[in-house]
């Protein structure tokens, strides 16, 4: 049972981490446009 909540927790950190760069690319892909409109 005990491995089962630990590999659950795991899972769930892995998420938020990949969440966190998901939401990172959009961040860097925003900034991008907003410099090829400004010029």
């Amino acid at each position: 049972m005990a491995h089962q909540s630990t590999t659950t927790m795991v899972d769930f950190y892995v998420i938020q981490l990949n969440q966190l760069v998901v939401y990172y690319l959009q961040f860097q892909a925003l900034e991008l446009v907003y410099l090829v409109v400004q010029t």
